[in-house]
């Protein structure tokens, strides 16, 4: 049977966005006590990895695929006995001494630079013939057992369970101000999930957009720049994250 690996990609996207909750640091305090499940945000790009009894294939939304490099050869022979084929979810990032960059990523795969490259797996998607575990921790325990061994560019995401939320923004502070880390993910256990990152204000122009195919009236995206003092404009980049109209 074919596996439509972009609808896979999709499907998993969505499901994940819709669980995410962008948090300042100083809101962790508004999260609802529990038991945390919390590792570094790595700033690379979302990919799954499908491995089966013939290889391994990493993929992403978009139809893009990846089929060799170190990642690929370190994911063969990870499927356990019991288990026809298995899909998990995880961070394709550049490696380097400094903290990586998500435009890294890109350029390294258009290269075909694939050493460096390395996959950071935080969660598991399918396992055929197995269930897989609706809860976070159980999940999170499978994906321990299954890459036990270390693998060159592969590794389980590095998680600390916490349940006192002082020692949520202890974990911040460490990870963010002296590790220099992207920022936090802090997983539930209802599967809520909040992604942490220091937040910076800037006072933007909008030097030009576009709007959408279907709804013409409504923006799609904008280009953002910043005005110099000879009042030249120096661009910034592009944001889609955003609701409205032309006539607003």
């Amino acid at each position: 049977e074919e596996i439509n690996f972009e609808s896979i990609a999709k499907q998993y996207k969505c499901a994940v966005a819709a669980r995410y909750k962008p948090l300042k640091p100083e809101e962790i305090s508004i999260i609802p006590t529990g038991k945390f499940f919390v590792s570094k945000k790595i700033d690379g790009e979302l990919w799954l990895a499908h491995i089966n009894q013939n290889g391994a294939t990493l993929f992403s939304k978009g139809g893009r695929f990846m089929k060799e490099g170190i990642i690929i050869e370190s994911l063969k022979g990870c499927l356990p006995n019991n288990v026809e084929n298995l899909i998990v979810a995880g961070e394709l990032y550049f490696q380097k001494d400094s903290r990586e960059r998500v435009g890294d990523v890109a350029k390294a795969i258009s290269e075909k630079d694939f050493k460096n490259l390395s996959f950071a797996i935080f969660d598991l998607v399918k396992m055929e013939g197995k269930l897989v575990p609706i809860n976070y921790e159980k999940r999170l325990e499978e994906l321990q057992s299954i890459f036990k061994q270390q693998k060159n560019n592969l590794k389980v995401i590095e998680t600390k369970e916490i349940s006192d939320k002082n020692n949520l923004k202890d974990f911040y502070e460490k990870s963010v101000k002296v590790e220099k880390a992207e920022g936090i993910i802090i997983r539930t256990g209802s599967e809520m999930i909040y992604k942490v990152k220091p937040s910076i204000s800037i006072d933007a122009l909008v030097v030009g957009f576009t709007s959408k195919v279907n709804e013409p009236e409504k923006i799609r995206s904008v280009l953002l720049g910043l005005m110099r003092k000879d009042k030249s404009i120096q661009l910034i980049g592009a944001c889609g994250n955003l609701s409205g109209s032309l006539k607003e």
